[in-house]
C-alpha cells in the first residue's frame, strides 16, 4: 500500500482511462481530469501517435510534437504557437483557423492539410 495519496489517485485514474471503453481523446482527458485546451502547453509528445484524433480548440503552445503522427487530425483552432512540428506528418489534418506563428514545421508533411485562415509566420510581415 502506498502512503502518498496523491500517487494512489494516480494509479485509479490511469486504470480509469486503460478502462475507458472509447478511443476520443477528449473523453479520455475528461476521465483524466485534463482539459486539452489548457494542460497540452508545453509538453512533450514528440512522436506521438493521435492520428485522426479530434483536437478543435487544444493548446499546444510550445509543445514538443516532432515525429509526432498528426494525420487526419482536426487541429481546427489549436493553438500550435511554437510548437515544434519538425518532422511532423500533417498529412490531410484540418488546421483551419489554427495558430501556428512561431512553430518549427521543417520537414512536417503537409500534404492536402487543410491551412485556410490558419495563422503562419510570414517572411516580410506581421502575420
Amino acid at each position: 500500500m502506498n502512503n502518498d495519496p496523491s500517487l494512489d489517485n494516480l494509479e485509479d485514474v490511469i486504470q480509469q482511462v486503460l478502462g475507458a471503453d472509447t478511443e476520443n481523446l477528449h473523453e479520455l482527458a475528461e476521465i483524466a481530469g485534463l482539459n486539452l485546451s489548457q494542460d497540452f502547453a508545453g509538453a512533450n509528445l514528440s512522436g506521438t501517435n493521435l492520428k485522426g484524433l479530434d483536437l478543435r480548440h487544444a493548446n499546444f503552445q510550445e509543445t514538443n510534437l516532432s515525429h509526432a503522427d498528426l494525420s487526419h487530425a482536426d487541429l481546427s483552432h489549436a493553438n500550435l504557437s511554437h510548437a515544434d512540428l519538425s518532422h511532423a506528418d500533417l498529412s490531410h489534418a484540418n488546421l483551419e483557423h489554427s495558430n501556428l506563428k512561431g512553430a518549427n514545421l521543417k520537414d512536417a508533411n503537409l500534404k492536402d492539410a487543410n491551412l485556410k485562415e490558419a495563422r503562419l509566420n510570414v517572411v516580410g510581415t506581421d502575420a
